[in-house]
């Protein structure tokens, strides 16, 4: 201990004395304010700047814990002791300090102060962590050094893997990671290394072995590394067979599932062909080149069996072989392939992976004398008794069948069975379809005509039936609706005179008896009053709209007059728009269909009234109901943005040398499909569900327009736009 610590004496001599040591010392009083610094104390703590003599201990470190000032208590009181703390500095860096406190007592024996001794320990505090997170990495790390490539240090984790103690690793180097063959041999990593001090990251998967042998799968990955104060290679190492059987086991999966997918589509190939074809050449054909590029062999051919032949025969029909083989088409007597033959015979799978093994010799023989190392054949029978063979052979080496190889061929001989049966079904039958092919031709011609008589008079003994029908219910309508109409005018001059009467009477009589006054309020005298002249004039409305619906029924029904009359075209048009209007009008799904008239200055036509109305009737129907089938598949704000609408112009032309009327009838519907608008007046042709339409309407309105009025019928249609129908027809007829 020193003494006499503020003698100046020795107070010099303490100067010096710090001045020169190297250590970080301080010296402080019982009131732990600084006496004298080292210079290494002032420097590491980034004082230098700074006259600390004089200050507290705890205005030079403010940040001093709890549990390092009870340390230095102790030492005030006689006691060595040391504290480890974080050290914040003038600077701001932080640090970890060792600090060992010793007290010193003056020339009377009494503690005067304490000496601190500080050291550093941040290096070492950094190292450990970086050991224990270097211990405890899971993956196998290998710190190298660039020059060398020699193993400087390793963790536990490469140590407990390989079997290995570290100084064994260390020992062995990198080569303790490889094996003898290639591509994991030592020269590999040496390369890699390479590379990484060419500065290129290096990762790559590698096979290793324990010290036991056991072999596994890693992943390495190389790259240069500043640690400490050298530049070290780093490897780390990440064990992945787990990984890497998971990735085999899902590939090998794949291949199966591939495999698999392949068979099953050859199948449904062949079955696709086989029902969408019945050339047998053609199956033959596809199924030997198939099962020749799936199965990868050398040959694949197909053969038929002829017995009855004098010598019985084999006939390959198909073959499919790699480009440098010679082709085996041809026919083969029996003597030859005669064991063969006794195999197919009874249906048994012919199954050799290696023919220099095989047991029969003259079976033997042939197969080598065909260029086989190893064959598969599976026979073909028939239901009709014919016998045939797959031969499937590898001729460059052996080769084994799998179990599903022989398993699709069965499944491929089944489907060339079928497409054998199904083309003699169809040999069989051809001849006698030809045959009733032509009287069915004539039989359906025959009917088809009777048919189309007999639909187009039931329909025009419908419509003259409904005209007459129409006409009678039109009549008996008339008459009472002509006697309420006549009435009406009467029975409205009436009223208004008693309502005259009346006003006069409360003219004359402002203050009726009770007995009037208590009847005027039971019956509402007033809204009576009012009310009556409304009803009257409704009630005229209402007769003025029926005459009109029995005016057109009656124009409607003109339809059984057979004879030409000069009509006007637009009481035709209006009387059918009327008959419809029920359907024009609108209904809770959607609005009213809109009806534009662009009428011409039309003559009177000469014409079939009736017939043209019911040409008007048909078109006019199909328009609504195109516009209703379109309005289903649309909100109601939809149809309000784009209302549907059927336009009716007419018009007169110059046709030739007479003059012609032309009426328009168009909708702003979906439009029709070319390949319907080409059949839309054949008849019986119809787009409509089974009950809802005879496909009869626009057949027979052609030929009202065509053949009775000597006029055109034309379709306009475009997707999406519309359709439009145009009626021409001459004004007079004799013209």
């Amino acid at each position: 201990m020193l003494n006499s610590m503020y003698g100046m004496p020795d107070r010099k001599l303490l100067s010096i004395f710090l001045e020169h040591t190297p250590a970080a010392v301080a010296v402080l009083d019982s009131q732990m304010r600084y006496i004298a610094t080292s210079h290494r104390w002032l420097k590491d703590f980034g004082l230098a700047d700074t006259n600390v003599e004089g200050l507290s201990h705890w205005e030079v470190f403010p940040r001093i814990g709890d549990r390092c000032k009870q340390i230095y208590q102790k030492s005030l009181a006689g006691q060595v002791s040391s504290c480890e703390q974080v050290v914040v500095n003038a600077d701001g860096s932080t640090d970890w300090m060792n600090w060992e406190i010793h007290p010193w007592s003056d020339d009377a024996g009494e503690i005067g102060g304490i000496i601190i001794f500080s050291e550093s320990v941040t290096e070492r505090k950094s190292e450990l962590k970086y050991r224990s997170i270097f211990d405890a990495a899971n993956d196998l790390i290998f710190i190298c050094d660039i020059e060398t490539g020699e193993i400087v240090d390793v963790n536990q984790k490469a140590a407990d893997v390989l079997g290995y103690t570290q100084a064994e690793i260390r020992q062995l180097g990198l080569s303790i990671l490889c094996l003898e063959e290639s591509p994991y041999a030592l020269q590999n990593v040496k390369q890699w290394m390479q590379n990484v001090l060419a500065g290129e990251q290096q990762i790559f998967e590698w096979q290793t072995q324990n010290k036991q042998g056991r072999r596994f799968w890693v992943e390495m990955r190389m790259k240069l590394a500043q640690i400490g104060d050298r530049l070290r290679l780093l490897a780390n190492v990440r064990d992945i067979t787990d990984r890497k059987q998971v990735v085999d086991a899902l590939r090998q999966s794949e291949a199966r599932e591939r495999e698999k997918a392949q068979r099953q589509e050859l199948l449904n190939q062949l079955a696709g062909q086989i029902r969408q074809s019945l050339e047998l050449t053609a199956i033959l054909e596809t199924a030997v080149g198939e099962i020749r590029n799936l199965l990868q062999i050398d040959r694949c051919s197909f053969a038929w069996y002829q017995p009855y032949n004098n010598p019985p025969v084999w006939e390959i029909v198909k073959e499919s072989c790699a480009p440098q083989l010679d082709s085996l088409t041809g026919v083969y007597t029996a003597p030859d392939v005669e064991s063969v033959a006794e195999r197919d015979l009874r249906s048994e799978i012919l199954r050799i992976d290696d023919v220099s093994e095989f047991l029969e010799p003259n079976h033997r023989k042939i197969l080598f004398s065909l260029g086989y190392k190893s064959v598969l054949s599976l026979p073909v029978r028939t239901a009709s008794g014919l016998i045939g063979a797959i031969v499937c052979g590898n001729c460059r080496s052996p080769r084994a069948w799998k179990d599903a190889e022989v398993e699709l061929l069965q499944a491929v001989a089944a489907q060339l069975a079928i497409a054998v049966n199904q083309a003699d079904l169809y040999a069989q039958t051809r001849e006698a379809a030809n045959i009733a092919r032509e009287q069915a031709k004539q039989l359906e011609e025959t009917l088809y005509e009777l048919k189309r008589a007999q639909s187009q008079l039931i329909q025009t003994e419908k419509m003259s039936s409904l005209g007459r029908l129409v006409a009678g219910v039109a009549h008996e309508i008339n008459n009472p609706v002509n006697f309420i109409y006549g009435n009406l005018s009467h029975a409205k001059v009436y009223v208004q005179e008693l309502l005259e009467l009346v006003r006069l009477y409360q003219a004359e009589f402002p203050v009726p008896s009770a007995a009037i006054s208590e009847t005027m309020n039971a019956i509402d005298f007033e809204f009576l009053t009012d009310d009556l002249p409304k009803l009257m004039t409704s009630m005229e409305v209402g007769a003025d709209r029926i005459r009109e619906i029995v005016r057109s029924l009656r124009n409607f029904s003109r339809l059984d007059e057979a004879e030409m009359k000069f009509v006007d075209i637009h009481a035709g048009i209006d009387s059918s728009l009327m008959i419809l209007q029920n359907r024009l009008k609108s209904q809770q799904d959607r609005p009213a269909i809109e009806i534009v008239k662009d009428y011409g200055d039309l003559p009177q036509v000469e014409c079939r009234a009736g017939q043209l109305n019911q040409v008007f009737m048909n078109i006019l129907a199909n328009a609504i109901d195109a516009l209703e089938e379109r309005d289903s598949k649309r909100s109601i704000e939809e149809i309000s943005l784009y209302p549907s609408r059927i336009t009716i112009a007419t018009e007169v032309q110059q046709g030739g040398l007479a003059r012609c009327v032309v009426i328009r009838i168009s909708d702003n519907g979906l439009g029709i499909k070319e390949a319907v608008e080409a059949h839309l007046f054949e008849p019986f042709f119809t787009t409509k569900p089974v009950g809802q339409g005879t496909g009869l309407g626009l057949a027979i309105s052609y030929q009202i327009v065509v053949e009775k009025h000597r006029g055109k019928l034309e379709c306009f249609s475009e997707k999406g736009v519309g359709t439009e129908f145009a009626i021409k027809i001459p004004i007079n007829q004799g013209h």
